[in-house]
């Protein structure tokens, strides 16, 4: 496929629009996007022009622009004219959180006023060829054939092969995730947290929601980590139990920094997020006065999330080294072991989405069954995409259409939950440390445990919905919980799986969340939860034949 551009200029009126329509269709089908994105992109572009001509206000031309910049397909439409956001006007009530949630997930366009024309840009994502797991069985299937026959070299060859190009390799490829996992964790929590003021304005609603998210994912991770603990069972260290209280606040207080360089070069966790929840504080504080700040930390969060999404690509080239050198080490066995990972993640993810599911259940008095089978839907496009993108439109068809859950929970409560609510991505991160905790014979501690449920839901919440964002996450946890960093490609494979269930069953607890909170306030069609104003939309449909 061509890498330059394909551009049409117009004059803006309704034929114009149809062929724009169809250009776009052509060029969507042609990327092998699913017939949903396609329309949906198409339609969000009829609807931005169709707008345009009917204020009457806009008489020049229309320049579509279609092509790829660094292996990622856009769109952008240029109306000339004033500058006049049409596609959101309402971004100050819907909240800057919200429309930027919603641009990271790929569902809304970028929009930008530049040379007297109104830009708008679609950043297409591509569905992928080939399947992640099948990928990696490619992967592990090749390292293992090169790792084999490198056992006929002799021991001197595969040590100068090991030292000089494999182990540097490796050491870049961790260096580059130092750089950037730092950067990226302290923007997610600065962003979060300033957008905390949209929350805001939905008062009391909004404070719960909020609370409810962080609460349960909580709740998951303190429950996950007794379950995981019980079960591998690595060694306490001794020392620490006579005064466990006073080492934990010893590491309460150690989480001040000296400066503030020192917590991005010493890669200290605790200390970043520290940081990052006073800058988010102060801006939230100071409101409009840091909106260019605000707006700043925005756009590098989505530079540094583009890299991250670039550098994503490169994983599979160091899973094939690490596995290579663990051949060559006679250290492979951790793969073999590492079934013991992936059984106990599927206990405790299984746990806790029975108890969410219960509860909400006997909260509403509604069959635990009847509220899977509204909900379905959604978790197997989840489950089966790994995309919370994909799974975001089911998402709020279930909360509105299935649960009968107010607009004014749903459509905020939806996207912000996308993001922050990821109670099975919190289990993943917990369990993995206390799995490699024990393979390691890493002696754990109080202040290791607290800093283990600490980490593992802040990182859950601020990893971003993109390809490659729990590989930062992985690397951030490992370093504060002094984890090998051997252990990140194992962690990685196993992600490749993981991902599939975190996705699905966060987005399957998520519906469940809101219906609670939105009980609360009565903000529930009983009629549609139930299934009764179904029953009686069919009664009158016989009456009337």
């Amino acid at each position: 496929m061509s890498h330059s551009n394909e551009q049409y200029t117009y004059e803006l009126n309704y034929p114009a629009v149809d062929e724009i329509s169809e250009k776009l269709r052509q060029f969507l089908s042609a990327q092998k996007l699913d017939r949903r994105e396609v329309t949906r992109h198409t339609l969000t572009a009829e609807e931005i022009l169709l707008k345009y001509i009917d204020t009457g206000e806009q008489a020049g031309t229309v320049t579509l622009n279609m092509g790829t910049r660094f292996a990622n397909h856009f769109i952008t439409l240029s109306v000339e004219g004033s500058p006049t956001n049409l596609y959101r006007p309402s971004e100050e009530a819907d909240g800057v959180l919200k429309a930027g949630l919603l641009k990271n997930l790929g569902l809304a366009p970028e929009y930008a006023y530049k040379g007297n024309e109104n830009v708008y840009t679609f950043f297409i994502r591509k569905r992928q060829r080939i399947n992640p797991l099948l990928s990696l069985l490619l992967v592990f299937a090749l390292a293992f054939a090169t790792g084999m026959l490198g056992k006929l070299l002799p021991d001197g060859v595969r040590a100068s092969i090991l030292t000089d190009f494999f182990d540097r390799i490796r050491a870049a490829f961790l260096n580059i995730l130092g750089c950037l996992a730092g950067p990226m964790m302290f923007l997610s929590v600065v962003w979060g947290v300033y957008g905390i003021g949209d929350v805001a304005t939905l008062k009391q609603i909004g404070k719960r929601l909020m609370l409810r998210y962080l609460g349960i994912v909580c709740l998951c991770v303190l429950l996950g980590g007794a379950i995981s603990l019980s079960i591998f069972r690595p060694g306490f260290a001794g020392t620490e139990s006579s005064g466990s209280v006073a080492t934990v606040f010893s590491m309460i207080l150690d989480i001040i920094p000296k400066n503030i360089f020192s917590p991005f070069v010493d890669g200290n966790t605790l200390q970043i997020i520290f940081m990052a929840l006073i800058f988010g504080f102060a801006m939230l504080f100071l409101g409009q006065r840091t909106s260019s700040v605000a707006k700043a930390v925005e756009q590098i969060n989505y530079i540094i999330q583009f890299i991250i999404g670039f550098i994503s690509k490169l994983v599979p080239y160091f899973i094939f080294i690490v596995v290579v050198s663990m051949i060559w080490s006679d250290a492979a066995d951790v793969f073999v072991s590492a079934r013991s990972l992936i059984l106990v993640f599927l206990l405790t993810v299984l746990v806790s989405q029975l108890l969410i599911l219960l509860v909400t259940a006997v909260r509403n008095r509604v069959s635990p069954l009847l509220l899977l089978k509204k909900n379905m839907t959604t978790f197997i496009i989840a489950l089966t995409t790994a995309s919370s993108a994909a799974a975001f439109a089911y998402s709020l068809r279930t909360c509105k259409e299935e649960f009968g859950i107010d607009d004014s929970i749903s459509s905020f409560g939806v996207p912000l939950g996308v993001v922050m609510f990821k109670p099975a991505t919190a289990l993943n991160y917990l369990v993995t440390a206390v799995f490699f905790a024990k393979y390691y014979s890493i002696d754990i501690s109080a202040s290791w445990v607290v800093s283990l449920v600490f980490c593992s839901s802040v990182l859950a919440m601020a990893t971003p919905p993109i390809p490659g964002g729990a590989m930062t996450s992985y690397a951030v946890l490992f370093a504060q919980l002094r984890i090998p960093s051997e252990a990140l490609a194992v962690a990685l494979a196993c992600y490749t799986l993981f991902d599939f269930i975190d996705t699905g069953f966060n987005q399957l607890s998520l519906p469940f969340c809101l219906l609670n909170l939105a009980a609360k306030f009565g903000l529930v069609d009983r009629d549609i939860l139930t299934g009764k104003a179904k029953k009686k939309t069919t009664a009158g449909a016989r009456h009337d034949i």
